[in-house]
């Protein structure tokens, strides 16, 4: 007999954790399992094509900032499919309405996924958290540190965390893709290409990547740059783009979805986040499907995936200078920076595919291989 899962996610718009729940109920063996969907806001651009193709989805549970009957409905809806268990990628407003009402209703198996190692503003998780955490069944981290964090920093038991690699799609992201127009256009007139593929938020730090931008085109003047992403910080990007005197070297492309497109024309692809909030990158996993070479800061699970001076480089966060020289390294050798990426590319295709990662959360949520799948971390 079929498991049915419901998945609950507030809302399945573009981003990491989004992305790897619509994979994951894309891919989900169909013999073995029925996914629902169930979201607190609307469903969201990626849980779009999944309802088109047959999913069924309940959206829309939470209409207001103080709507204090939206946990009712999703028991409403818990009560009606009834289903063997519940997965949802862990924050406050999921574990509040979707995650204690699961634990209410007695479904048999309850999990949640960490894709967060600190929180911007406050440690990962707050007392009330830890209180409901205690109600699951299993808890997925995304890396091996972030997991060591949660058991050693967090207080979490390592009886109920399984670490389940994110992966990536590397029949969509291969090297092998047509460049975007636009971006052609620039690779016919000879120019390099260095991008940054990343919502517009703090924890992502494109000053940093800015200023470090700044150097390298000091140096090598057929040099430009690309921001893919949009959000809250643009406004302050484009004045920091300004200062520093880019305006003809940096392009901010908004968001996209072109991404295999746009890595392909790309000589490097880098991420220069801050030691909070980031954990396992989904856009460097893509680009090193795509063989590109990388230069990362050293923060979060990203040594993980990232082995630095074979498939690009690790610096020190908050350092535009040695973000600077890890570019300035690949980009002063082509030859070298091509092999990184086909071993970046071989170690994604080794490691981190999504069908591997599928498969993670497939004998976490069946529970005879579940309990065999669940990993101790110490």
């Amino acid at each position: 007999m079929k498991r049915r899962v419901l998945f609950l996610e507030t809302t399945l718009l573009v981003g990491g954790a989004e992305r790897v729940m619509s994979d994951v109920l894309q891919r989900l063996d169909r013999d073995r399992f029925e996914p629902v969907l169930c979201t607190l806001k609307e469903p969201g651009i990626l849980a779009e094509p999944l309802i088109e193709e047959g999913l069924r989805c309940y959206a829309g549970m939470y209409r207001h900032r103080y709507d204090a009957r939206a946990g009712y409905r999703v028991h409403g809806i818990l009560k009606r499919e009834r289903p063997d268990a519940v997965f949802f990628n862990f924050g406050s407003m999921n574990a509040l309405l979707g995650g204690w009402p699961a634990v209410f209703a007695g479904v048999p198996r309850v999990v949640a996924a960490f894709h967060t190692t600190h929180r911007w503003d406050r440690p990962a998780l707050t007392w009330y958290d830890r209180l409901f955490l205690k109600h699951l069944d299993a808890i997925v981290a995304v890396g091996e540190a972030q997991a060591r964090y949660l058991i050693e920093e967090e207080g979490l038991s390592s009886e109920k965390l399984a670490v389940i690699h994110n992966g990536i799609d590397t029949h969509r992201f291969r090297p092998d893709c047509a460049l975007p127009s636009d971006l052609a256009a620039r690779r016919a007139r000879g120019r390099r290409l260095v991008g940054l593929v990343a919502a517009l938020r703090p924890e992502k730090a494109h000053g940093v990547f800015l200023e470090a931008a700044a150097t390298v085109a000091r140096q090598l003047p057929d040099v430009d740059f690309v921001l893919v992403g949009d959000g809250p910080e643009r406004e302050r990007i484009e004045a920091e783009v300004a200062r520093l005197g880019l305006q003809d070297r940096v392009r901010l492309l908004g968001t996209r979805s072109d991404l295999s497109a746009i890595y392909a024309a790309l000589d490097v692809v880098a991420l220069s986040s801050f030691p909070i909030v980031e954990t396992f990158s989904i856009a460097i996993l893509e680009a090193m499907a795509c063989q590109k070479p990388v230069v990362c800061t050293d923060v979060g699970s990203l040594r993980e995936m990232v082995v630095d001076g074979e498939t690009g480089r690790l610096v020190p966060h908050s350092d535009p200078s040695a973000f600077a020289d890890g570019l300035l390294d690949l980009l002063s050798d082509g030859v070298r920076a091509a092999e990184m990426g086909r071993t970046a590319r071989r170690r994604v295709l080794d490691r981190f595919s999504v069908e591997r990662m599928v498969r993670g959360y497939e004998n976490l949520l069946d529970p005879a291989p579940a309990e065999a799948a669940l990993t101790s971390v110490g």
